[in-house]
């Protein structure tokens, strides 16, 4: 809930958010001679965009000056969502979502659907891809998705279902392919 934390911290430093600071950021997986409309998203690279500018600019640490933090912290924000923001609207675009399926409307939840910012983006930008409702759970009820992967862990214990200890871990897991895995026991 990293997003949460970094909204926290910069509140009281709003003079501070989206003036200049030294971070070399730039969105990956955008449109290239290579790669073209990509609906993938890409959030590593931030990390490691982030950790070459604080050694670049910063000595390899973080600022001590909080408003210094409070703008890279918003440089970073902003980046993060503008790449979902992309992505959202190329899919709508590229699948023809409105058009094809009648799609018109956007829920925002899990742990970033808490942050008010990027409630405010999307409604500012994604209505152009023919977005007409979004819907967003109260910020108290927005949590990591943790929470989901736990619940489906419950789930599946409940029906009978374990794995032995040395049962592959698996990065991205589409919930629709969670009895895929070899390993499972059903009990």
């Amino acid at each position: 809930m990293i997003g949460k934390e970094m909204e926290s911290f910069m509140q009281g430093f709003e003079e501070e958010l989206g003036k200049d600071v030294d971070l070399d950021l730039k969105e990956p997986m955008l449109n290239q001679w290579d790669r073209v409309d990509v609906l993938k998203y890409s959030f590593g690279s931030f990390i490691s965009q982030v950790t070459k500018s604080l050694d670049k600019y910063y000595g390899g640490e973080v600022p001590k000056d909080d408003k210094v933090r409070a703008r890279l912290c918003w440089k970073v924000q902003e980046m993060v969502f503008q790449h979902m923001i992309r992505k959202v609207v190329l899919a709508m675009n590229k699948l023809k979502l409105k058009e094809t399926y009648g799609v018109n409307s956007l829920v925002c939840s899990g742990g970033v659907g808490a942050n008010l910012y990027l409630r405010q983006m999307l409604r500012d930008q994604v209505g152009e891809a023919g977005i007409e409702n979004f819907y967003f759970p109260e910020p108290r009820l927005c949590t990591d998705n943790s929470t989901m992967v736990g619940w489906a862990g419950i789930e599946l214990y409940e029906a009978g279902y374990t794995t032995e200890l040395g049962t592959s871990v698996i990065r991205k897991w589409p919930v629709d392919q969670l009895l895929e895995l070899d390993g499972w026991i059903k009990k």
